[in-house]
């Protein structure tokens, strides 16, 4: 047991003197707060009541971010991250997160919330996957698959980043001189595989069905029973929606758009609680003109539905 202390404890401050190193190269060092560092012998470290200060939009804090399964070399790079207790506070500004996430959800202030991110870059293989979950009680949870080819080249950016640095041009510099080269790279040599990715309510949507027919449905005193008329207004609001989904909605990349305008329109009504949405070529394209055929832009009517082969549902 002491021997194991012993070890936890060395790895837990040589952790935490290369976190701050890193901190520091970034210019962070005064923006990035915990309360401890606890490593593990495996390599893990958890961080404790974490505060992040945001210019102008407040702090970031979270009880605990768990950094676990890293592997960086030549050949791979892997990393997984659990944040939770995830919330802000001192919120300034138009676009603060919390403020953001409270219109969506029909609520100012929301439960903690907990993240969790897989990134895994297999360079020798030359394919890629990130996978991103959150969930957030009373809101909704989200869940996020992307499977990625040809990333070769995201390791070339990171080798020139890093020649950028040791030229003096300082690690921000170098990423910022950079950034047209790596938005082209990405979108015309990075390849999409699949992406998968699905939402359930809980409590957002019922919040906001609510609210909608609060606010948005006209109704009379000689209209009958005030919420007899507000649903009739909602279900020809949800119809208006089906409407425009079939004529020109993302449901047309569909195979079929009649049974994903559906899941779309039952989830926003209130009739199923999740959805999901597939995006899986019969072979990896570009992430670039992916986004094209997700826009409806540069080929035919219907092409889309046959590049992406998207599928949704509840």
């Amino acid at each position: 047991g002491l021997v194991w202390w012993g070890g936890s404890w060395w790895v837990s401050n040589k952790q935490e003197s290369r976190l701050r190193a890193k901190l520091t190269e970034h210019g962070l060092q005064d923006r990035v707060h915990w309360k401890s560092l606890n490593g593990s012998l495996f390599g893990s470290f958890t961080l404790e009541d974490v505060v992040v200060d945001m210019p102008g939009q407040g702090k970031v804090q979270a009880g605990s971010v768990r950094v676990s399964d890293v592997v960086n070399s030549d050949d791979r790079q892997r990393l997984a991250l659990r944040v939770q207790g995830l919330r802000q506070t001192d919120v300034k500004g138009e676009q603060a997160m919390a403020q953001m996430l409270g219109a969506l959800s029909g609520r100012f202030e929301l439960p903690p919330m907990d993240v969790e991110l897989k990134v895994d870059a297999r360079y020798d293989d030359d394919e890629g996957e990130i996978q991103l979950s959150l969930r957030q009680k009373e809101a909704v949870d989200f869940d996020f698959h992307l499977e990625l080819t040809q990333i070769k080249v995201l390791r070339e950016m990171g080798q020139a980043a890093g020649a950028a640095g040791q030229a003096g041009l300082g690690s921000m510099g170098g990423m910022g001189g950079m950034g047209l080269f790596a938005l082209l790279a990405l979108g015309e040599q990075v390849q999409l595989k699949s992406l998968q990715s699905s939402v359930k309510d809980r409590g957002a949507v019922e919040r906001g069905i609510a609210l909608y027919k609060r606010h948005n449905v006209p109704v009379s005193v000689d209209g009958g029973s005030l919420a007899s008329q507000r649903d009739k207004g909602f279900a020809q609001r949800v119809l208006d929606i089906k409407a425009g989904c079939m004529r020109e909605g993302p449901a047309l990349l569909s195979k079929d758009p009649k049974g994903s305008c559906d899941a779309v329109t039952e989830f926003l009504s209130g009739k199923e609680d999740s959805l999901r949405v597939s995006i899986q070529p019969k072979t990896p394209m570009p992430i670039s003109k992916a986004a094209e055929a997700l826009m409806g832009r540069g080929g035919r009517p219907g092409e889309g539905a046959a590049l992406l082969n998207v599928q949704i549902g509840s």
